[in-house]
């Protein structure tokens, strides 16, 4: 039998700050393309398709803010479009010294530098994909159930037989490396490497539902890993790690604040816009869940922290929260904001009404949001 509790925010009118815009995430318009395909693909940014779209802003630590921050030591951008087929995304990075060593599908790519994907098509932080390539086109494809930090686990053919493994199913990289075969040539300056990926649609909605649509957002981030290298003395083809260095460097489109890209709730937005030609361009459109989103993820994250606190038990009202809250002590006067404590499992849901959505979370992230209505509530 479920024993549960439930207590409700003051209702106190919303703040200015309730918007939450200080935390609103970076956001990209994919335009729809015909001209690209999965067997087109070669590493090229300087293909007309590319020229006709915008960069991403350039990446940043994962750290974000608050200052002072560790500096990209270089400079990454990305671009996408799409097709009825294929979400496809390019990137730059410029790099002095381009290197790889795995060749090997489904490895753990980021042990060499690398550029990676992570897409959560349903923004719920559940079944979320996670795409990896090197300098040579090496790739690993993998869903996570949920986050790692949730209880989740790795869903890939390196773990599982069958496991998920988008490489049978359409995945594709090109790479190519500016000047032409610097990689792993340490005698040899580079400037950078490109890539270009094909991600099949069908694939990254196993277990998600939102369509691909004008006008419809996604959650998308991107990371760069990049170690710190030496010129390998005993050969003039390779790099070793510099051991004064034994971390990795963690370079991201939306800053996380965690050293950990397995917080799909702080990636950034993905909005599909119209076609690259016969319209203008389709302008941002403001990610009106957002509110909602953000402070039902308050109260997540200000549970998490009130229980570390307190042997592992969360909090019986909103007003114990406030000081735990990421987004600061008046968080909870946006809105209502409803707990209801499961106490046969020790867990939470938390309902938030902001901004004319309600979204819901529990103990494990899974995070819903609905559109309110006269007649009730209406899933998205």
């Amino acid at each position: 039998m479920r024993t549960t509790l439930a207590i409700t925010s003051l209702g106190l009118a919303a703040s200015s700050s309730c918007d939450f815009a200080s935390t609103y995430p970076r956001q990209y318009v994919a335009l729809k393309t015909k001209a690209l395909s999965a067997d087109t693909l070669d590493g090229d940014l300087n293909k007309p398709v590319w020229a006709n779209v915008k960069f991403t802003d350039d990446f940043v630590d994962i750290q974000g803010s608050p200052d002072p921050q560790p500096t990209p030591r270089f400079r990454t951008r990305a671009k996408m479009v799409y097709d009825d087929t294929n979400l496809y995304v390019a990137a730059i990075m410029e790099e002095p010294d381009v290197w790889a060593s795995i060749t090997d599908p489904q490895e753990i790519i980021f042990h060499d530098d690398d550029f990676e994907v992570f897409i959560d098509s349903n923004a719920t932080t559940y079944f979320y994909k996670e795409t990896e390539v090197n300098a040579f086109g090496a790739l690993w494809s993998l869903c996570l159930n949920r986050a790692y930090g949730d209880g989740g686990y790795e869903n890939s053919t390196r773990v599982m037989e069958p496991g998920f493994d988008m490489m049978d199913h359409g995945l594709t990289s090109a790479v190519q490396v500016q000047p032409p075969n610097c990689i792993n040539d340490n005698a040899t300056p580079c400037t950078s490497w490109t890539v270009e990926l094909a991600m099949p649609l069908d694939q990254i909605q196993i277990n998600a539902t939102h369509p691909v649509l004008e006008g419809e957002f996604w959650r998308i981030d991107f990371s760069r890993v990049e170690w710190r290298v030496l010129a390998n003395d005993t050969s003039p083809t390779s790099y070793v790690k510099d051991p004064a260095y034994p971390n990795e460097d963690n370079w991201v489109w939306n800053p996380i604040g965690p050293i950990s890209m397995h917080q799909p709730d702080m990636w950034g937005i993905l909005q599909f816009g119209n076609f690259d030609t016969d319209a203008a361009p389709a302008e941002e459109i403001y990610y009106a869940e957002w509110p909602a989103r953000r402070l039902a993820m308050n109260t997540y994250y200000a549970q998490h922290s009130f229980a570390s606190a307190n042997n592992n038990t969360y909090a019986t009202s909103v007003e114990q929260l406030g000081e735990f809250a990421p987004d600061g002590e008046e968080t909870f006067v946006c809105g209502d904001v409803e707990i209801t404590l499961e106490t046969e499992f020790n867990g939470f849901v938390a309902v938030a009404d902001l901004g004319g959505y309600t979204a819901t979370v529990d103990q494990s992230r899974f995070l819903t949001v609905a559109l309110r209505t006269w007649a009730g509530i209406q899933p998205r």
